[in-house]
């Protein structure tokens, strides 16, 4: 059977014998909006965005935390510091481990040198130096007057005289039990004296006027 020639398609009026252009096509390209949301798919299957979050959350903590410890440590430092280059509050806070209120001695004035202090028992120790050796000053709370302490605490020889001097030092009276040692109570408090070197009469005579 002969082929049957296909259709020329029909002239467009006016535009002498030009053929019309053939009917778009309908196309399956993505428009801009599909795109976008493509991406925003894609995007959320590689990244958690919550973990994300809390993972920030956890630093961002994490960071406050270590900031808050240094903070410490350095407040804790410098009270460390402080605690050592000032004797008041060091006798402040022995006081009130001891249970015992206390006066920091002038110990310069009386012509030595403030040696640190601790507490234990009751009592109060202070340490300080002279050009003799190293001291310890005892203080601790009584209600004993100076005579009866020296009765506690002297001793007499044989013949019943006592082994013990006393010195006056203003309105107190000390007891010098040896060149290295010496007591005495004033104010409701105890004192007791000890160390390695002499101690002349007017050394102990200036420290219980300064304190």
């Amino acid at each position: 059977m002969p082929s049957i020639p296909a259709a020329a398609p029909s002239p467009v009026p006016g535009n002498g014998d030009i053929p019309a252009a053939p009917a778009p096509q309908p196309t399956n390209k993505p428009t801009p909006t599909d795109i976008f949301e493509h991406a925003l798919v894609n995007a959320n299957n590689f990244v958690d965005l919550h973990a994300h979050k809390a993972h920030y959350k956890k630093k961002v903590h994490t960071h406050v935390a270590s900031m808050a410890l240094g903070s410490l440590a350095l407040i804790i430092i410098a009270a460390f510091v402080a605690y050592v280059n000032n004797p008041a509050l060091q006798l402040k806070v022995a006081s009130l481990h001891a249970g015992v209120s206390a006066r920091m001695p002038n110990f310069a004035a009386a012509g030595f040198s403030y040696n640190g202090v601790r507490a234990g028992d009751g009592k109060l120790t202070m340490g300080f130096k002279g050009q003799g050796g190293d001291y310890q000053l005892t203080q601790t709370d009584t209600n004993l007057s100076d005579s009866d302490m020296i009765q506690n605490v002297g001793a007499t020889d044989a013949s019943g005289m006592p082994t013990y001097s006393a010195v006056k030092a203003g309105d107190v009276t000390v007891y010098r039990l040896s060149n290295t040692n010496a007591t005495w109570v004033s104010g409701g408090k105890w004192y007791t004296v000890t160390g390695t070197g002499v101690l002349t009469n007017d050394q102990v005579k200036s420290l219980v006027q300064h304190i």
